[in-house]
């Protein structure tokens, strides 16, 4: 197995390895933050990887907004189990400390989406939602009259949509006269 085999197969591995961990489908960009800076592959040799793992089934997508996700399959897992052992487990410490660092960050990326669409008469519909597990915990579309209101939104539901969520349960369940 040439070098570039052995580090395109651990590359894989590792993919596997973090989706498994961190049991949330993960963007593009996400997997590359981790793996680029740990200086692990090259860009080239990770898209390489990613697209492998899709044909061939170890790796299903999911497009949220105009974000790809990837999320590990059955097959996947199975294949990880044969094979876990491969990652060199310096590797594999240094990815658990990494998703334990930033699994707030990863699930609330994941989790939380907000996007503006325009309609007619310069009006915009701005639809933000919030899931957790796959399961959707609030969807709101609001019409407005700006983009600006509508870019305005997004960015907040993005930056506070916990605060918000609570704020707008709260108002809903208050005992009233």
């Amino acid at each position: 197995m040439s070098h570039s085999d052995y580090e395109l197969n651990l590359n894989k591995l590792i993919i596997l390895f973090m989706l498994n961990t961190i049991n949330l489908p993960m963007t593009n960009s996400q997997l590359s933050d981790i793996l680029l800076a740990k200086s692990y592959t090259n860009y080239f040799t990770l898209q390489q990887s990613i697209s492998e793992l899709v044909d061939t089934d170890l790796l299903k997508t999911t497009e949220v907004g105009n974000n790809t996700r990837y999320a590990i399959t059955d097959s996947g897992k199975k294949t990880l189990d044969f094979f876990a052992n491969r990652i060199p487990d310096s590797i594999k410490d240094d990815i658990l400390e990494f998703l334990k660092e930033n699994k707030y960050k990863l699930r609330n990326e994941v989790e939380v989406t907000a996007e503006y669409i325009p309609e007619k008469n310069n009006e915009w519909t701005v639809h933000c939602i919030a899931k957790e597990n796959d399961t959707v915990l609030i969807d709101l579309k609001f019409n407005v009259i700006s983009k600006e209101q509508a870019i305005k939104m997004c960015e907040n539901w993005k930056n506070n949509s916990h605060t918000i969520y609570s704020n707008i349960l709260g108002e809903l369940l208050k005992p009233r006269e």
